[in-house]
C-alpha cells in the first residue's frame, strides 16, 4: 500500500492527465468519507428502529398482558353476575312460595274466622238453651213443689173421705 498522499505526487508528475487523476482521487475520497458517514448514520438509525421495535415489542408484551389480565377479571365478573343471577332467581322463587304460602295462611284464617264465628253462634245458642232448661228447672221444681202441695192435699182430702166412710160404715 501507498502512504497517503502519494497519489498527488504521482499525479503531478503525470502532467495534466495526472491533475485529473488527483481531482478524482479527490472526489472519491470525499464520497467514500460520505458514503462511510452515511453507514454509520444508517447504523445508528437502524439502531434505534431496533430498539424502538425492541421497545415496541416489549410494550405489545404488556398490553397483551393487560389485555389477558382484563379477559381474567371480565370472565370474574361474568361468573359473578351469573351467580348473583342465579341467588336472584333463587330469592324470587322464595318471594313467590312465601307469597303462595301467605295466601294460603291468609285464606287458612278466613277459614278459621267463619269457623270461629259459627262456634260462638253455636256457644251463644247453647247458653240460650242451657238458660232455658235453667227456667225450665225452674219451673219444673216449682210445678213438682205444686203437685207435691196438692198430692199432700189430695191425700188429706182421701184421708178424710176414707176416715168418713169407715165412720158412716160404722154407724151404719
Amino acid at each position: 500500500m501507498k502512504p497517503p498522499g502519494s497519489h498527488r505526487i504521482e499525479a503531478a508528475g503525470a502532467g495534466s492527465a495526472g491533475k485529473g487523476f488527483a481531482v478524482v482521487a479527490t472526489e472519491i475520497k470525499a464520497l467514500a468519507q460520505q458514503t462511510a458517514t452515511a453507514t454509520e448514520d444508517s447504523g445508528n438509525r437502524i439502531s434505534g428502529v431496533q430498539a424502538a421495535t425492541a421497545t415496541g415489542i416489549e410494550g405489545v408484551g404488556k398490553v397483551s398482558q393487560v389485555i389477558v389480565d382484563v379477559n381474567s377479571i371480565v370472565a370474574s365478573i361474568a361468573a359473578a353476575i351469573e351467580e348473583q343471577s342465579t341467588v336472584t332467581r333463587d330469592v324470587a322463587r322464595n318471594v313467590a312460595e312465601a307469597s303462595t304460602g301467605v295466601r294460603d295462611v291468609n285464606s287458612r284464617i278466613a277459614e278459621l274466622s267463619v269457623v270461629s264465628r259459627q262456634i260462638a253462634k253455636d256457644i251463644a245458642g247453647v247458653d240460650r238453651v242451657a238458660q232455658e232448661m235453667a227456667g225450665g228447672s225452674s219451673q219444673v221444681r216449682s210445678s213438682v213443689s205444686e203437685l207435691s202441695s196438692l198430692s199432700e192435699g189430695l191425700k188429706a182430702v182421701a184421708e178424710r173421705f176414707r176416715t168418713g166412710d169407715r165412720l158412716a160404715r160404722a154407724q151404719s
